[in-house]
């Protein structure tokens, strides 16, 4: 069974930007909740799966530039105040940049907003960090070709 290799060329675009160069850590979170499905006289505590959750957490350096995380982040958050509601923004994330989509290189994709930023925040003499969580704003879609 082949073996995915080191985590190192990750596709990240949201709304359009290219983040993929200034993110050090990226994760999908996807899970099903479980509901209660047992009364009594049940000797088991049954569950039933639910509606499935999903966000991405991403790590980025920190970059204030035209076209760049900053930009990208306040775009959206500028979008809030505007229509008062959270705006949505589509995504696509590969484990590899570099290589096409297929079985071994899936790329997710949806609708999602912004649910948490950290523009600025980091200890004394390290790298400045952005920290971000998209939540669902859709569908989770996964294509494989």
């Amino acid at each position: 069974m082949a073996k995915y290799g080191s985590f190192k060329d990750a596709l990240l675009i949201i709304n359009g930007y290219d983040l993929s160069d200034h993110c050090a850590e990226v994760t999908l979170n996807t899970s099903t909740a479980e509901l209660e499905n047992s009364a009594m006289g049940d000797y088991t505590d049954y569950k039933t799966p639910g509606l499935l959750t999903w966000s991405i957490e991403a790590k980025f350096y920190s970059d204030f530039a035209a076209g760049k995380v900053h930009e990208c982040m306040e775009n959206l958050r500028a979008q809030l105040a505007s229509l008062g509601v959270p705006p949505t923004a589509l995504f696509n994330l590969r484990a590899s940049k570099t290589n096409a989509v297929s079985a071994t290189n899936p790329l997710w994709s949806g609708s999602v907003f912004v649910a948490k930023y950290k523009p600025v925040g980091g200890k004394h003499g390290e790298n400045l960090m952005t920290e971000v969580t998209f939540a669902a704003a859709g569908n989770l879609s996964v294509v494989t070709a």
